[in-house]
């Protein structure tokens, strides 16, 4: 979970809104390349979570509750 921590730490500092729910969070951002440099970040990095793009927001999952 210490991931997921870092995670919402960095797309608070990117400016992006938080949406929480069990499993991760939804965050959006004020452009979309914003949100493809935090997706591109969480999955290359962060090997607990994954993230998927949707325009300007971004889902982070942990990867755990995937499966």
């Amino acid at each position: 979970m210490e991931q997921l921590q870092l995670a919402r730490q960095v797309a608070i500092g990117l400016g992006g809104a938080i949406t929480s729910n069990d499993v991760g969070f939804i965050t959006c951002f004020s452009s979309t390349d914003t949100a493809q440099s935090y997706t591109d970040y969480v999955n290359e990095d962060l090997e607990e979570l994954t993230a998927e793009q949707q325009e300007r927001c971004v889902v982070v999952v942990t990867i755990e509750s995937l499966m």
